[in-house]
């Protein structure tokens, strides 16, 4: 299997995925991230793996510009609410101006919404169905 990234015809990224059926790789050589991608990754990963921050972020995705009185809608109090805005803002994926302004979506927030979200759920789900089907799980 390959995992690739395009922009138009241009390739952003392309990984050779590994038939850990047939070889033998540590996990570790796996997952090996370069400094600082770990936490990036988790920074986010944490942006689509809270209901209310992914909320809010498809509430702006959607074109949405929200005050945070909007935010507070969707989280419920302003504690949730600056919880839900702060990774966003310190990963720019949120954009906000002076204060009482609106946030609104970054340019690059779609795209990673859109691969947290629908991709990430289709690619999993695929890789799923194809190791239930090479050990024979699931199939009559």
């Amino acid at each position: 299997m390959r995992l690739r990234l395009y922009e138009g015809e241009r390739v952003l990224f392309d990984l050779d995925l590994p038939d850990l059926s047939r070889e033998v790789i540590s996990p570790v050589e796996l997952a090996k991230l370069e400094e600082g991608e770990v936490e990036r990754l988790c920074a986010l990963l944490s942006i689509g793996s809270n209901p209310k921050r992914l909320s809010v972020m498809m509430e702006l995705a959607n074109g949405q510009e929200l005050r945070f009185s909007d935010v507070m809608q969707i989280a419920m109090n302003p504690k949730i609410a600056r919880d839900c805005l702060q990774p966003m803002l310190r990963e720019g994926l949120v954009v906000h101006g002076e204060r009482g302004s609106t946030y609104r979506v970054s340019p690059k927030a779609v795209s990673l919404l859109m691969t947290l979200t629908v991709g990430l759920s289709k690619m999993l789900s695929h890789l799923q169905e194809e190791g239930s089907a090479s050990t024979g799980e699931g199939t009559a």
